[in-house]
């Protein structure tokens, strides 16, 4: 009788142990799979915030650069249209043609750079003029 109750005895003994041991090693799991998350989670949004950020700065940067290079194919534009010789009858062609490769060289582009700069602020002028001639025209309503 008295070797069964050790027997039993035993048995709570290795039992509790292995219950404790097996809430140990879940808490364990638990915990390292809730940290595991949690980092994953984090890595997530700070890798998101910086590819946001990057692409806003190159997206600005792009944006300038491209600004200033539209801004001095205008000055070139303007400037070469300054030129009295270039719409003067009385010079010959090639005189105008050295004007416009001076010019090239000067502003490192190439004639339909130039050209097609020229065209686009005449075509955008043109069409302002031609809103303000219409709005004085419905204002005095004469259409």
């Amino acid at each position: 009788m008295n070797f069964k109750l050790r027997e039993k005895s035993k048995e709570k003994n290795k039992s509790i142990k292995t219950q404790l041991a097996l809430t140990i090693v879940c808490f364990a799991v638990i915990c390292c799979i809730c940290l595991g998350a949690i980092t994953s989670f984090l890595n997530y949004k700070t890798s998101n915030s910086i590819l946001s950020k990057t692409a806003v700065e190159t997206t600005k940067q792009a944006a300038e650069t491209v600004s200033q290079k539209i801004t001095n194919l205008k000055n070139a534009a303007i400037q070469t249209g300054i030129i009295k010789e270039l719409s003067d009858p009385k010079v010959n062609l090639e005189e105008k043609q050295s004007i416009i490769t001076r010019q090239e060289k000067l502003y490192g582009l190439s004639l339909g750079q130039i050209l097609d700069a020229m065209v686009r602020i005449f075509l955008v002028e043109k069409i302002i003029l031609e809103e303000i001639i219409l709005k004085y025209l419905w204002k005095e309503k004469l259409i």
